[in-house]
C-alpha cells in the first residue's frame, strides 16, 4: 500500500524485470542454439604434417594442459596464445571453417564449446596424420612390389634368353651331327667300294697266274 501523487491508496504493482532476449553472442555459442548439421571434415588438399607434433596429437587431455577427455579448464585471454603453441604449426592445417573460434572469458559456456572443439580438431589432426602414413607406407610397398616385379621379369627375360641359347646350341648340334653322320657314310662307302675293288684286282691277279704256270708232266 501506498498513496499516489493524489493522496490515495494505490494498489502495489508487480515489476517485471526483462530478460535479455538473446544469449551470448559469441559465434561459438550462437552455434549451440542453432538447428543441428552435419558437419564434415574434410582433408582440403594442404600440404600434410611429415611429423606427429607428439603434444599437440597424442595428448589425452584438452589443449589448455588439463588432464581428461575433452573437458578443459578457464580460459583467459592470454591463453589463446598458449593454444596456438600447443597446436603447435598443425594450427595452419586446419581451415578456417573447422579451426577453433578464440572464446569469451567471461562465457564459461563459450570456453566449453572452445575445448571441445579444440578436442575434436586435435583427433582430426590424428586422423589426418595416419592416412598421411598409411598413404606413405602404402607408396612404400609399392614401390617395393614394383621393383620386385621388375626383378622378375628381368629374371624371367635372362631365364627365357638362356632357354632360347640353349634351344639354339641344340639345333647346331644336331645339324652338326647329321652332318657328320652322312660324311662317316660316305667315308665307309668309300672304304667298302675301295675294298672290293682292291678284291677284284687280287682276283683277276691269281687267274693270270693260273693262266701263265706250266702244265705238270703226264
Amino acid at each position: 500500500m501506498g498513496l499516489d501523487t493524489r493522496g490515495r491508496l494505490s494498489t502495489p504493482t508487480c515489476t517485471t524485470i526483462a530478460r535479455p532476449t538473446s544469449l551470448c553472442t559469441h559465434p561459438a555459442c550462437l552455434a549451440v542454439h542453432r538447428p543441428p548439421t552435419m558437419v564434415m571434415l574434410a582433408w582440403t588438399g594442404r600440404p600434410r604434417p611429415t611429423q606427429t607434433y607428439t603434444h599437440a596429437l597424442t595428448g589425452g587431455g584438452s589443449h589448455n594442459g588439463d588432464g581428461g577427455g575433452g573437458g578443459g579448464g578457464g580460459v583467459t585471454e592470454g591463453s589463446s596464445g598458449a593454444d596456438e603453441e600447443e597446436l603447435g604449426p598443425f594450427w595452419d592445417f586446419l581451415d578456417n571453417e573447422i579451426r577453433p573460434i578464440k572464446p569469451l572469458p567471461s562465457c564459461p559456456e563459450s570456453q566449453k564449446i572452445f575445448s571441445e572443439h579444440k578436442e575434436m580438431a586435435r583427433k582430426y589432426l590424428v586422423l589426418q596424420q595416419e592416412i598421411f602414413n598409411l598413404r606413405k607406407r602404402k607408396s612404400a610397398l609399392e614401390n617395393k612390389l614394383s621393383q620386385a616385379e621388375k626383378l622378375e621379369q628381368l629374371g624371367n627375360q635372362r631365364y627365357q634368353d638362356k632357354i632360347r641359347e640353349l634351344e639354339s646350341k641344340r639345333e647346331n648340334l644336331r645339324h652338326t651331327h647329321s652332318r657328320l653322320r652322312q660324311q662317316l657314310e660316305q667315308i665307309r662307302t668309300r672304304q667298302e667300294e675301295q675294298q672290293k675293288q682292291q678284291q677284284q684286282q687280287d682276283d683277276g691277279t691269281e687267274v693270270d697266274l693260273d693262266h701263265h704256270l706250266p702244265l705238270p708232266p703226264p
